[in-house]
């Protein structure tokens, strides 16, 4: 795949940077409380609440700790100091998670940010980024507070294998006529339709929001089972205009293997990797659907950087609409 001309920004290669943002992340010193930790809520917007959309989906096979994520502007219960809050915005500045922030005044508190002084003690990655390329520092970052926070060292070195595998899989990613290019070639002029078993739910919402932004191209997505319970009903009258995508996990339960396995026919793509643990398999899919999204907007000629529309609400909101 080459760098698309509508690229000014150099973005394809941050993509291809994915492995190295996430050795950052591994090689990073995190705070460790010291108290036990009985839950884990995640606060953040956008690109900086996906990170915790995903370790959410993952951490079952590492531990019982359950995770909380929010996207709003208040957290809705109290927090005690068993509880690790951890608030995330790459800028430091998102209206809505210093909202949260004040809303809960967490006893037990590790921000992570570009930003050093974001809240007292915060995890700092790097700046000048568009907050959705910054996504392996951040995630990196997230499972590094939480494996030394939870004691999972397990946790880490599977981050580490995962680390390397992206390293090689980027190469073969975007190779010509590769899947990148595929699956951008099959979207193009069709609204993409993202399905994937419950443990790949935060993977197919980062495709979703990678190709909204990147291409500004209409994408959605859903998850087995649930969607077996509604949005398989409107297929009853065909796709037209749609392209449907599966994502497929090794780790798919008996019932989504099923449902899936029956639901494939109406697949336009079905995507599928080799991978050592869900963690790994999840960042392959991650990976993939950055480059699909960026081929995408080149398909479309759309500068991936440009995210006019979200620029002009915050303008319109500044002003007080």
């Amino acid at each position: 795949m080459k760098k698309s001309p509508y690229d000014k920004n150099k973005l394809l290669s941050v993509i291809q940077s994915a492995s190295k943002h996430l050795n950052y992340g591994i090689k990073l010193k995190v705070p460790a409380v010291k108290n036990s930790i009985r839950r884990i809520v995640i606060a953040g917007m956008g690109g900086s609440a996906i990170s915790g959309m995903v370790i959410r989906d993952i951490l079952t096979d590492y531990s019982d700790v359950p995770v909380f994520v929010f996207s709003r502007e208040c957290i809705p219960f109290e927090l005690s100091s068993d509880d690790l809050f951890i608030p995330i915005s790459y800028s430091g500045k998102t209206g809505e998670t210093l909202s949260m922030i004040d809303s809960c005044n967490a006893p037990t508190q590790i921000g992570i940010s570009s930003v050093e002084n974001f809240v007292k003690r915060t995890v700092t990655v790097p700046s000048g980024l568009p907050p959705r390329y910054a996504f392996y520092y951040i995630f990196s970052s997230l499972v590094k507070l939480i494996s030394v926070n939870l004691r999972l060292p397990n946790l880490m070195d599977d981050l580490a294998g995962a680390a390397a595998a992206l390293e090689l899989l980027s190469k073969s990613l975007v190779e010509d006529g590769g899947a990148a290019e595929t699956g951008a070639a099959a979207m193009l002029s069709n609204i993409a339709l993202i399905y994937s078993p419950a443990s790949l739910r935060g993977a197919s919402y980062r495709w979703k929001t990678q190709i909204n932004e990147n291409a500004k191209h209409h994408a959605f997505c859903h998850y087995f089972p649930e969607m077996c319970h509604n949005e398989i009903v409107p297929f009853v009258n065909g796709k037209k205009g749609m392209c449907v995508v599966l994502l497929r996990s090794a780790y798919e339960e008996s019932i989504e293997k099923a449902e899936l396995d029956h639901f494939s026919g109406q697949a336009d793509l079905e995507f599928e990797f080799s991978s050592e643990n869900a963690l790994d398999e999840t960042l392959k899919f991650i990976l993939l659907g950055d480059l699909i999204s960026y081929k995408l907007s080149h398909l479309n000629g759309e500068d991936p950087y440009e995210i006019s529309m979200i620029n002009e609400l915050k303008d319109a909101l500044n002003k007080g609409i």
